[in-house]
């Protein structure tokens, strides 16, 4: 342990402990992201995931309750960027974006894809579509840098496997592993690739480390 009087930032020290370098303490950076955030904030927590900017505030403003930490994450969520059809039934909310996906979006949690239109493999839209990454990007943008300075936001990257998942839907991916495993590869490269694009858009924004979800 460092034992020198200078306090480290939350993201210096998260950082460090990755690096297996010297810190002042043990980081706490813990699993935080829209769901406590929103409600840590008095907002919807559906309306927190399809709103960049408001998602923004309300992971700043964990801060305001939990200064010690070390930093959050910037967890799956939705943009206005990507979407090409919204409606409402009741008090939820649907959303159709750019990749095919019809989201449902309780008020009190984050959304989920319940119906999909992509149907074959070779669907153009796989070729050519990355909605999964515009409420991430515009979320970790909209964080204030003073914030980013002082703590380390983690944001995500959703793995290829899994954007299949979410584009196709779980059935059809696996069964695809069986009747066209070929075709399923070639769907993978396609994917993979715009996993690298999101990286890149990362890399040019200063992003110091991502998860990723696979």
């Amino acid at each position: 342990m460092n034992h020198s009087n200078h306090r480290l930032t939350g993201k210096e020290r998260a950082l460090n402990g990755m690096l297996n370098m010297k810190t002042d303490r043990i980081s706490v950076h813990p699993a935080i992201d829209v769901s406590y955030s929103a409600r840590l904030y008095g907002k919807n927590v559906g309306e927190c995931f399809m709103d960049p900017g408001l998602h923004a505030r309300a992971l700043e403003n964990v801060f305001c309750s939990h200064p010690e930490i070390d930093g959050l994450y910037v967890n799956l969520c939705l943009s206005p960027d990507s979407f090409e059809k919204t409606w409402k039934e009741g008090s939820d909310t649907y959303v159709l974006d750019n990749g095919g996906m019809t989201w449902f979006v309780p008020p009190d949690d984050v959304g989920s894809v319940k119906a999909h239109q992509i149907h074959k493999i070779d669907d153009f839209l796989l070729k050519t579509q990355n909605p999964l990454k515009e409420g991430i990007i515009g979320t970790y943008t909209a964080i204030s840098q003073e914030i980013k300075d002082q703590y380390l936001i983690v944001p995500g990257l959703t793995g290829p496997f899994s954007q299949l998942v979410f584009m196709l839907g779980l059935t059809e991916t696996l069964l695809l592993i069986y009747d066209q495993p070929d075709e399923l590869k070639q769907a993978l490269e396609w994917r993979t690739q715009k996993a690298i694009e999101w990286a890149d858009e990362f890399i040019k924004k200063g992003v110091e480390c991502v998860w990723i979800g696979e």
